[in-house]
């Protein structure tokens, strides 16, 4: 697995309010990570100062044609 390049989760992660988050992958990086067609598998894991860690939440993602057209995100847990 290797880190996206370029890519900041704390900038692109905001608060809801109600204790849950919202990371927005612009489309034009993970067009240029993937091309037309391909997936790209993220998994975001919470890990507390302790050392616990959750189970692993997983999101497969397609970035589409140009402009995000046809792009798609569905859970895979």
């Amino acid at each position: 697995m290797a880190p996206l390049t370029g890519f900041s989760l704390t900038s692109n992660t905001t608060s809801n309010g109600d204790g849950t988050y919202t990371t927005d992958v612009p489309t034009n990086l993970l067009g240029g990570l993937l091309g037309l067609g391909t997936e790209l598998e993220i998994a975001f894991v919470a890990e507390h100062e302790s050392g616990w860690q959750s189970k692993p939440a997983s999101v497969a993602s397609n970035a589409g044609l140009l402009g995000g057209i046809g792009g798609n995100c569905r859970n895979l847990t």
